[in-house]
């Protein structure tokens, strides 16, 4: 968690130059991420996913050839907690999680990529921004070694209007 003797005040941040603003704030967001819990259901038997994520994920597991062991999931995110049938944080698993993390990112869809090889969050302006795993070590933000969490980004849909006329084939 992220120690509240670190968190700074309005008045004290007013006196620290904007980048070191915005990077204390990432910080502090990026662990209230963390800390939300992923699942009231246990391992997430059970929990309908996401299309995007499932197509996500089976087109990276595809393409790297790289077998994955799910954890917990929410309908948009999962916890990939082996590669190839290795704990994600095994010495030799190394090259595969830096592998399948580097193919997430890629991937037009990830909306989050944490894991022990990085941490990419994408911003609301859709530019994604790597962060520094020893930082937020050192911050206490994150202790150990992650799982890889790998998310889409919520969607939103509007309602459909039942008033909206039918569109009709030109003739």
């Amino acid at each position: 968690m992220y120690p509240a003797s670190e968190v700074k005040t309005r008045a004290a941040l007013a006196d620290e130059p904007l980048v070191k603003r915005l990077a204390h704030l990432s910080c502090v967001v990026l662990a209230a991420l963390l800390a939300r819990p992923v699942s009231a259901q246990g391992d997430g038997e059970g929990i309908p996913v996401n299309e995007e994520l499932a197509d996500m994920v089976e087109e990276v597991s595809a393409a790297t050839g790289i077998s994955l062991t799910i954890g917990m999931q929410t309908p948009t995110s999962v916890n990939i907690r082996k590669v190839n049938g290795r704990n994600v944080c095994a010495p030799e698993s190394l090259s595969d999680v830096e592998r399948l993390q580097l193919a997430f990112e890629r991937h037009p869809n990830i909306y989050r990529n944490i894991g022990p090889a990085l941490v990419v969050i994408t911003g609301v302006d859709s530019r994604k921004k790597r962060v520094s795993l020893d930082e937020l070590r050192a911050r206490g933000v994150i202790a150990g070694c992650p799982s890889i969490y790998v998310s889409v980004r919520e969607r939103t849909t509007a309602p459909e209007t039942p008033s909206s006329p039918a569109r009709s084939a030109p003739p």
